[in-house]
């Protein structure tokens, strides 16, 4: 069986592109409050981003959700104003658009300010404020845009209501797809609550990815990652261990491909980026979203050892570094985990930035990726990565050693239950 995931980073095109070897600080507050200053390099003066010791600093919702496709479109369920509906996931639209039957008003209203919500949707439509449930998430007062959506029912063959964009997918940090199982896992930045508060049955991180300390610096091109200057992948794949040598994981890094509109801008990647269309569902599904611009890199994780050993999982740690969108500015330094992920086979990860709206470049973002495996009921870290991904649609890999990230990660005395 292989299992397919997707790092989705939705972005917007009105980004103020910093340079390339832009210092910054981050700061973490007794409050858990964020924030950021990004500052000019200077040759003698070190920037750093501390992140203090805590073992709860960082807390994430997790919500999986069912989905179903219809004309080769992903259809989920949400809730508006307390009324269930059908929509297409759309990662590509800017805001999220409601039937006017679901909005509560009448069509083509005058009051209302027109606009168009997606590519997707031909006809005009009103902007309302609405309440949405999605995905565990409650989202009070959100503008959307309100139209008649008979349309997308005919293209699709099924009742749908309209679609769910980018103004409410904003709101996780993360979505990963399973196409065998029909789901989508989608993680948030939980709510503040009482540490006693927690439900005994929630799934519970590994509770090695309480991150400790990271520094880390950009300086005339070079990552500094707690003073160690981080090596530059350069070979098509590496292999990472864990501490006992007990589990041994090959990353192969395939071509990085940019298209536009489903379509590779270099017509040489045509017959590649169909072969992987066929063979690999998430790259059909981002090429059915028809982004203006995109940059798409599968890479596949490969057990070397143990050898023949069912049950073994990875799981993904993201942390924002740094943004080119400002935006983001609030996210750098937030941390989340991705699904768990079964290793018994072939594991594709695809990387994949993209713009919804015309643009002639992407958003830049560094990102600290840790890797943990899980077997006999115990988390495991396994690597770590920096990736930059560059506004020309490159990406870059940065190797976090092991004994620098023994200083970033807390590894707890016992493994954690999933």
């Amino acid at each position: 069986m292989r299992v397919y995931a997707l790092a989705l980073l939705l972005l917007s095109a009105k980004a103020n592109l910093a340079a390339a070897d832009q210092a910054f600080q981050v700061q973490f507050e007794d409050d858990d409050r964020r924030g950021a200053t990004l500052l000019r390099p200077q040759v003698d003066d070190e920037q750093v981003f501390p992140i203090r010791d805590t073992a709860s600093a960082h807390k994430e919702r997790v919500a999986t959700i069912r989905f179903s496709t219809a004309n080769s479109l992903m259809l989920v369920n949400a809730t508006i104003n307390g009324k269930q509906g059908a929509f297409i996931f759309d990662t590509g639209a800017i805001s999220s658009l409601i039937s006017f039957e679901l909005a509560g008003i009448k069509a083509n209203a005058p009051t209302m300010k027109q606009g168009k919500p997606s590519r997707e949707y031909a006809g005009e439509a009103s902007e309302v404020f609405v309440n949405i449930e999605f995905a565990n998430q409650i989202i009070e007062h959100l503008k959307v845009f309100a139209g008649n959506v008979d349309g997308l029912t005919q293209r699709l063959g099924v009742k749908c209501d309209g679609l769910i964009g980018q103004d409410v997918l904003r709101r996780f940090q993360r979505v990963s797809f399973d196409y065998q199982a029909q789901t989508l896992t989608l993680i948030a930045e939980a709510r503040a609550t009482s540490s006693h508060s927690s439900s005994p049955n929630q799934e519970r991180q590994p509770s090695s990815g309480n991150l400790r300390k990271l520094n880390f610096t950009v300086h005339d091109g070079h990552y500094i990652l707690n003073d160690t200057e981080l090596e530059r992948v350069s070979e098509n794949s590496v292999e990472f261990s864990t501490l006992d040598q007990a589990y041994t994981v090959r990353v192969a890094f395939l071509e990085t491909v940019l298209v536009s509109k489903g379509e590779p801008l270099d017509s040489h990647n045509k017959d590649l980026l169909r072969r992987w269309s066929e063979s690999i569902p998430l790259v059909a599904h981002i090429l059915k979203q028809q982004d203006p611009i995109g940059s798409l890199k599968p890479l596949v994780y490969i057990l070397i050892s143990p050898k023949d050993r069912d049950g073994l999982q990875v799981r993904e740690q993201l942390t924002l570094l740094w943004s080119a969108e400002p935006a983001d500015k609030m996210m750098v330094g937030r941390t989340g985990f991705g699904p768990s992920m079964h290793l018994s086979e072939e594991l594709i990860d695809v990387q994949y930035r993209g713009l919804g709206i015309p643009a002639d470049h992407l958003i830049g973002k560094i990102m600290l990726q840790i890797l943990y495996i899980h077997d006999a009921g115990q988390w495991i870290t396994l690597g770590s990565f920096v990736i930059a991904s560059k506004p020309n649609g490159d990406y870059e890999f940065y190797i976090v050693p092991r004994s620098v990230l023994d200083q970033i990660v807390i590894e707890a005395p016992e493994g954690m239950e999933q």
